[in-house]
């Protein structure tokens, strides 16, 4: 059977209309999220869901940024509050200071909290956007945590300091530190 061309024009009409009202749907979140004036993450992967991109912040010199990976299930916390979380979401804080040294000294304040409420199984260095950071890789301290272990980046990049956690869920069935890995090697920093 041989189609007639008014058929054709009409599929390929719906063809490009639906791809029109991907390309809408998709327009909402950006290629690329922004924190500070020299991060940059690439946000095309979309297993990675943007939750928030927060400047409002920026007056303090702090840039937020958070992801959920997985499914996405409703939780009831130590208070009984019932609260949407995915099996693991990634929260990226950057904070931009006047000089190296105030850098450091709050990604070590950051760090230390990191030390304090979490049960470290393991820490060592790494290498991001050419600088040496810390890398902890964890578990919750008490049975009544919604999330059961987790990866975090503490580094100073020139006059910012940057803290990146994976805190994932017991349902998060892939590898904490391949994903962490994975989406660092999405960030790009540009030194002024």
């Amino acid at each position: 059977m041989i189609m007639k061309p008014k058929h054709i024009i009409i599929i390929v009409c719906a063809v490009l209309l639906l791809c029109g009202f991907v390309l809408l749907f998709r327009t909402g979140v950006p290629s690329v999220v922004r924190l500070g004036s020299s991060m940059e993450v690439d946000n095309t992967d979309e297993r990675r869901i943007l939750l928030n991109n927060i400047d409002t912040l920026a007056r303090d010199g702090l840039y937020y940024a958070a992801w959920g990976i997985g499914e996405k299930a409703d939780c009831e916390d130590s208070n009984g509050t019932t609260v949407s979380l995915y099996d693991a979401q990634i929260y990226f804080l950057l904070g931009e200071y006047n000089d190296k040294d105030a850098a450091m000294e709050n990604m070590q304040s950051w760090l230390n909290a990191g030390k304090t409420n979490y049960e470290v199984i393991s820490e060592d260095e790494i290498n991001f956007c050419g600088q040496t950071c810390t890398r902890l890789i964890y578990r919750f301290f008490g049975q009544d945590s919604l999330y059961s272990n987790g990866v975090s980046i503490f580094g100073v990049l020139n006059n910012s300091a940057v803290c990146i956690e994976l805190t994932c869920r017991k349902t998060f069935l892939d590898d904490p530190v391949t994903t962490m890995d994975e989406f660092l090697d999405c960030c790009s920093y540009a030194a002024d």
